[in-house]
């Protein structure tokens, strides 16, 4: 007997045309600007209002609950039992359409209806930081309400000042934390301990390097927080997407301080400088960490994989991934050092390119690949071709995105089927030519923004609490086969998929896919999953997906 649970209480998520979408203008006018981008504004033709005002109420949930102790901000608990705050959480974000919840709530604050706030991780908090640049820079640029832009510019900012933490709260130039928490905060925050880096002898804490120890603060400048050492590849890359997209927006533009874009150059230049130390063992290309180690799974080498070293390997994901972390810091960073290193030593001499292109490995591994890395060499691939200024190095990074990424030739089970809206926008953008450094030359895929558009679309509508889905039942499984609410019929392949989950033979449609907290590294052909409906995601997967379509430019119909 096919079940579906969805513990979502929403009973108005699609009212229609009742506020403003996406900071338009108070006149009511349409906003007037030059320029096509790759998921239209309100200027353009094939403007979605539904789809913006589905993003506008996102951002404000994310702002007035996820984000608020911190500027940055992680999954928050909100129990079933709560039935009160999760109701004044929803009218909040379908009934009203400002940025005060203390003011719609007659006083209470996110404290009154917040159970919890998770640690920060990189990757969830950075791509929503970069999610803010990409959304501030949209407003300013399409004419939207100067009231919208100057609250999107202070949640931006707010964000950045969060960020800094990271790479500071470690005492040592190029430690960048895995996450962050705030001491007292409910949740996590009053109940982890923290371990000192070193014993009585001096010998650092644990004994074997683990994936994530929380310590207290070593710069001296932040007693009010904790940190989580052991940064890992795909938290990096969290960081990594938003101190390039803070950098390329805030360039040329007045409304921030010098000092602001002065900080996240030195706090990325210390990343370039960490990554080109040369280790004892003759390699570079890690990530340090405060107790004199290199991190977990901090390795990015082409002759690593995951802390093995194996000359002559040729890692193309990992040189992907090199590429894609170096290429957006050393962007940021503007230093000419830097950028020598990018171009004559990663690209010139050991040709990661060429590597991406000819040596795509540990991504695409059939049924039970993991769609961490699928995650990970995507997003790097876009940090890549986005911010190095090479023709022939970016030629072939494209080529390895679509060809070895996106829709590899004669290959089955390809993110070109998958309808994850990141990896669609990020192949889309690749293909325009569209650069930091130059403008599109030709059009995007279209086919590609449709079916990102379409999952955007179907993704959870806000507030979206977490909830459960069981597609397939126990009979089900046994006869390896199912069918969807809409009468499609799948078969499931058995527990073959990463970690013995049970995936399906096609992948589930975003509508009928269980709840994650980051959707883009899910396995999309995985039928049941998801959680009890106590917590709330942050959407970062949402709001960057949608906010890097919007502002992404293409080529203009003339």
């Amino acid at each position: 007997m096919k079940k579906f649970f969805c513990l979502i209480f929403i009973t108005a998520a699609l009212l229609t045309g009742c506020f403003a979408a996406s900071g338009a203008r108070a006149d009511g006018g349409p906003n007037k600007y030059e320029g096509a981008y790759m998921i239209p504004g309100p200027g353009e033709k094939g403007y979605d209002e539904q789809l913006a005002l589905k993003a506008r109420r996102f951002d404000r949930r994310f702002h007035a609950f996820n984000a608020f102790p911190m500027g940055i901000g992680p999954d928050v608990s909100v129990p079933l039992e709560n039935e009160e705050q999760r109701r004044l959480i929803e009218r909040f974000v379908l009934e009203d359409d400002g940025w005060d919840f203390e003011k719609f709530s007659g006083g209470k604050t996110a404290y009154d209806v917040i159970a919890g706030w998770d640690k920060t991780a990189g990757l969830y908090a950075g791509v929503a930081v970069a999610a803010d640049a990409f959304r501030y820079a949209v407003l300013r640029d399409q004419n939207a309400d100067p009231a919208e832009v100057a609250i999107a510019l202070k949640q931006l900012i707010a964000a950045l000042d969060a960020m800094h933490i990271a790479f500071t709260i470690g005492g040592k130039p190029g430690v960048v934390a895995r996450g962050l928490l705030k001491k007292g905060l409910p949740g996590p925050g009053l109940t982890t301990k923290t371990t000192p880096q070193f014993d009585a002898a001096g010998n650092p804490l644990p004994a074997v390097k683990n994936n994530g120890t929380w310590r207290e603060d070593n710069s001296g400048q932040y007693p009010g927080y904790i940190w989580e050492d052991s940064i890992s590849r795909d938290q990096m890359l969290g960081w990594a997407m938003a101190s390039a997209a803070a950098s390329e927006i805030m360039r040329g533009d007045p409304a921030f301080p010098e000092e602001l874009k002065s900080r996240l150059r030195a706090d990325s230049d210390s990343v370039c400088r960490a990554m080109r130390v040369v280790h004892k063992n003759g390699y570079d290309l890690e990530f340090p960490d405060a107790d004199g180690r290199t991190t977990f799974f901090g390795h990015l080498n082409e002759n690593n994989l995951d802390g093995q070293y194996i000359p002559g390997l040729k890692n193309g994901f990992y040189a992907m991934m090199s590429l894609g972390i170096y290429a957006a810091f050393s962007y940021a960073a503007e230093n000419p050092e830097s950028e020598k290193y990018l171009y004559n030593t990663l690209i010139k001499k050991r040709k990661l390119p060429n590597m991406a292109l000819q040596h795509m490995k540990f991504v695409d591994m059939g049924a039970g690949s993991n769609f961490s890395n699928y995650n990970m060499a995507f997003t790097a691939g876009w940090l890549a071709v986005r911010y190095i200024n090479d023709a022939a190095a970016r030629e072939k990074l494209v080529a390895a995105i679509e060809t070895k990424m996106y829709a590899t030739p004669g290959a089955t089970r390809q993110p070109v089927e998958m309808k994850q809206s990141l990896f669609d926008l990020i192949y889309a953008g690749a293909k325009t030519g569209g650069t930091a450094f130059t403008p599109p030359a030709q059009p995007s895929d279209a086919a590609a923004v449709g079916r990102a558009i379409e999952t955007l679309i179907d993704y959870p509508q806000p507030p979206f609490f977490e909830f459960h889905v069981e597609n397939c039942g126990k009979a089900d499984i046994e006869a390896l086969r199912c069918r969807l609410p809409d009468g499609t019929e799948i078969k499931l392949l058995g527990a073959v998929g990463w970690g013995d989950q049970y995936v399906a033979d096609r992948p589930i449609p975003m509508k009928y896919r269980p709840a994650s907290n980051y959707y883009w590294r899910s396995n999309p052909y995985e039928p049941n999953g998801g959680g009890n409906g106590g917590r709330m995601p942050s959407a970062a997967d949402f709001r960057v997906a949608y906010w890097l379509g919007r502002w992404t430019r293409v080529v203009q119909e003339k």
